[in-house]
């Protein structure tokens, strides 16, 4: 899940979540960020996939590539392309491998893996190519090169987000990598409510660890993403004992409590947004019950944006927000408008396909 314009075209999210050691090719010459060079003759067999480790090499890229990404004469989505804006923040996340594409020694697309587990899994997220050679196979070339230099490196599987109304990559991930994705939704918070602190939630305790992964590994949200839990806005991790106990120590875990003998009735995790300070994550719910859920949602509006907040992001509005599986209770009351003040951020989806590392490199062959 990647970082979202919050206009009609989104994630960040998901954001959301590295890379390739032993087996990346290196590059005897790195592309000038000035003069373009003329890729007229373009030829997709002579495209390289490198990885980019110096940050001086990164920013050379972000002022190459990026930068034409948020020129309207040369993006025709720049003004709903969330890359530009949120680039410079990717760039200081820990555990963030950045691949660029080359071609007469000219930046011809990139790409991001993130590391989101210790156990050799992988999220690509940005995948950007220049306007003067889309249509030539050049996103698809992308994807299998970098998927084979993590394969070599000893990645077991990646998986990748894509917005539903991005119909080529759509088209590139089902038809021509025959990729089946999970639908996630995005929802979100944008209104304070006084009376929330009214509800009955309270932060979780380390005496309520048991509980919570009980509840969180019988939840649909888990089944679906094999064993995975955000730990923040699209960024994966496994959904482990030493998760729920950093989370509970952190103070991001949120607990209605169910109508008999304290037992847990619903659990959140909000952690904090990695895109914009004013933004809180929302990135588990789970509950025994709708009225659990509705009831912890509806308490959580204490953390609410309050009038006149604002975000340090442009794009990214003061809020609750989170992508999580379209088909799990939490998404279905909200989308249901059941859950007042709460809301789908877009009638858009973000589709994540997963596969086992190697599997699109092999099948070129």
């Amino acid at each position: 899940l990647r970082p979202t314009a919050r206009l009609r075209h989104s994630n960040p999210r998901c954001a959301i979540l590295a890379a390739v050691f032993a087996a990346v090719r290196p590059c005897a010459r790195l592309p000038r960020a000035s003069a373009r060079a003329s890729l007229a003759a373009f030829r997709l067999s002579e495209m390289q996939v490198i990885e980019l480790t110096a940050k001086a090499d990164i920013e050379r890229l972000r002022e190459a590539l990026v930068a034409r990404m948020a020129d309207p004469n040369q993006n025709p989505y720049a003004d709903s392309d969330w890359l530009p804006e949120m680039f410079p923040k990717i760039q200081q996340m820990p555990g963030v491998r950045f691949f660029a594409a080359t071609s007469n020694d000219e930046y011809v697309g990139l790409m991001m893996a993130f590391e989101v587990t210790p156990r050799g899994e992988f999220f690509l997220n940005g995948l950007r190519t220049d306007p003067a050679v889309r249509r030539s196979g050049c996103g698809t070339a992308i994807l299998r090169q970098i998927d084979a230099q993590l394969a070599a490196s000893g990645a077991k599987s990646v998986r990748m987000g894509v917005a539903s109304w991005n119909d080529p990559m759509r088209t590139l991930s089902e038809k021509k990598l025959a990729l089946a994705p999970t639908r996630f939704c995005g929802i979100r918070c944008r209104e304070y409510d006084a009376a929330a602190a009214e509800v009955p939630i309270r932060t979780a305790t380390a005496a309520d660890r048991d509980g919570i992964l009980a509840l969180a590994h019988a939840d649909e949200m888990v089944k679906v993403t094999n064993g995975l839990i955000q730990s923040g806005p699209g960024q994966f991790c496994a959904a482990s004992a030493a998760f729920f106990d950093g989370m509970i120590e952190k103070g991001c875990v949120y607990i209605a409590d169910g109508p008999a003998g304290g037992a847990i009735g619903a659990v959140a995790i909000l952690p904090p947004s990695p895109w914009a300070d004013a933004e809180k994550g929302l990135s588990f719910v789970a509950g025994t019950d709708d009225a659990a859920i509705v009831s912890l949602l509806t308490g959580l509006r204490r953390f609410g944006p309050k009038p006149g907040d604002q975000s340090s992001a442009e794009s990214i509005p003061a809020q609750i927000f989170g992508y999580l599986p379209f088909d799990t209770p939490a998404c279905q009351l909200v989308a249901e408008g059941k859950v007042d003040g709460w809301a789908r951020h877009s009638k858009t989806f973000e589709d994540v396909y997963g596969w086992e590392a190697g599997a699109l490199a092999a099948a070129a062959k």
